[in-house]
This record gives structure tokens, C-alpha cells and sequence, in this order.
């Protein structure tokens, strides 16, 4: 016994002209809706790669912490140099100071031998603070040194960073061309494929489209929609068959083409 579905199949094959009188192949407004869906789909893939790549080529967070922690090893250097200079001279000047005691206290010109005790405990006073002086520069030489091996760290990553960064920004423009150039095809493609597609069918694509995930059109493959996997009645299953109208789904309300 032929079924409900087989006999509406058959008639469909026998009403709906699949050939144009040109010989081409015949399109209903579904199959052509279904067309510029298969377009936007590719556009706004296209898209969504070129908004990445925009906000790829924008961000620099990478290059701007490389370059603060140059800055950083900078910023603790600076005052640990200008304290070594000042460390040197309160050196130098206090060096002065006991050769000048020292020679007096050699020298032979004073006799007094109170004097001569101040001036033997005033140069000693001088070479302990001196001392002491040396220490503190001692260390903070050691430091310097310590800023100096980071801050070189820190300058070989930046050149790392940068060089890295314009690698992938050369990779991204080249990309970025490609997807330019593919996107004016497909808005030219997009431009003949709605050019063939009643306003009124146009217009319900344009307004299911957001709603649908961007998926307005949906295959129907025997009597099912196969978005939604729902059979449809035979009333519509006939007239999408048929593809004489659009036909909506009876589940998720999206354009139904009909695939054999």
C-alpha cells in the first residue's frame, strides 16, 4: 500500500517544475532564500574573524607590560646611582679631610700635645667613617649591579615582545587583506542572490534571521525540518514540496526548503 507521504512526494515531482525553460534548473524563493543564507553564513564568518584580528591588532597588553617592567628596573636604578655618586664623594671629601689631618699631625708645625691628640683622634674618627662609607657603597654597588642584570633582563624580553608582536601583526594584515577581499565577493554574491528574492519573502528573511541563531532557512528533508527534527503536516509538507509559497516550519517557525 503507497503511503500519505510517498503519494504527495509524487505529485510534487509532477507539479513543481524543477526545470526552467532555459534548460537551468529551476529555483523556488526557499532554495533562493536558502542561497543568501549560505552567503551571510560566510560573510559573518568573515566578520568574526576580522573584528578579532582588529582587537588582536589593537591590543598591546603584551608590549606595554614588556615595557613596564624595562621601566620598572629603570625607576630602581636611578636613585640607587645617584646614591653611589653621593656615596663616592662624601668618600673622596672625607679621604681629603684625614690627609689633611694626617699631615698635620705629621707635619711637625704643631707642638702642643693636647693638639696633637685631637688631631690622631680626628683622622682615626675620618678613616672609621670612611670605612663606613665604603660599606654602604659596597652594597649598594651590589645592588646596582643586581638592577643592572634586571633591567637587561627586562630589555631582552621587550625585544623579544616586539619582535614577536610585529611577526603576528605582519601575519594579521596579510590575513586581514585576504578577509577584505573575500568579504567585497560575497557582499557582490550577496547583492544577485537577493536581487532574485521577492521583498516580501526578503523582508521575513531579514526579520527571522536575528531571531534564529542566523539560520532563518531550514532543510526539510521528507516531511521533517531538520533544525528542529519536527515532521510537518502534510498540508505543509505539499507546499514545500510544491515551493509554489514559503512555507515556515510548524516547530521553530524557520523557512522550510525542500531536499529530496
Amino acid at each position: 500500500m503507497i503511503s500519505a507521504h510517498a503519494i504527495l512526494v509524487t505529485i510534487a515531482q509532477m507539479n513543481s517544475p524543477k526545470m526552467h525553460v532555459s534548460g537551468k534548473p529551476f529555483m523556488t524563493q526557499a532554495d533562493l532564500l536558502y542561497q543568501l543564507q549560505e552567503v551571510d553564513l560566510k560573510l559573518r564568518k568573515c566578520q568574526t574573524r576580522l573584528s578579532e584580528i582588529h582587537a588582536q591588532l589593537a591590543d598591546q597588553a603584551a608590549l606595554l607590560a614588556a615595557q613596564a617592567q624595562v621601566d620598572d628596573a629603570q625607576a630602581a636604578l636611578t636613585p640607587l646611582k645617584a646614591q653611589a655618586r653621593g656615596l663616592e664623594h662624601d668618600i673622596q671629601t672625607t679621604l681629603d679631610k684625614a690627609r689633611e689631618s694626617e699631615a698635620a699631625l705629621y707635619g711637625g708645625r704643631i707642638r702642643s700635645p693636647k693638639e696633637l691628640q685631637d688631631l690622631e683622634q680626628e683622622t682615626a674618627a675620618l678613616k672609621r667613617h670612611q670605612g663606613e662609607l665604603e660599606d654602604k657603597l659596597f652594597d649598594v654597588m651590589m645592588a646596582i649591579e643586581a638592577g643592572e642584570a634586571a633591567l637587561s633582563e627586562a630589555q631582552t624580553e621587550l625585544r623579544r615582545v616586539t619582535e614577536a608582536e610585529a611577526d603576528d601583526h605582519r601575519d594579521l594584515i596579510a590575513e586581514r587583506a585576504a578577509l577584505q577581499l573575500r568579504t567585497a565577493e560575497l557582499q557582490g554574491e550577496r547583492g544577485a542572490a537577493a536581487a532574485n528574492i521577492e521583498p516580501a519573502n526578503l523582508k521575513l528573511y531579514e526579520n527571522l534571521k536575528p531571531r534564529k541563531g542566523h539560520t532563518p532557512v531550514a532543510i526539510m528533508r521528507g516531511n521533517s525540518c531538520t533544525v528542529c527534527g519536527v515532521e510537518q503536516t502534510l498540508a505543509n509538507e505539499r507546499a514545500a514540496n510544491l515551493g509554489h509559497k514559503v512555507v515556515l516550519c510548524e516547530s521553530c517557525g524557520r523557512i522550510l526548503v525542500f531536499r529530496s
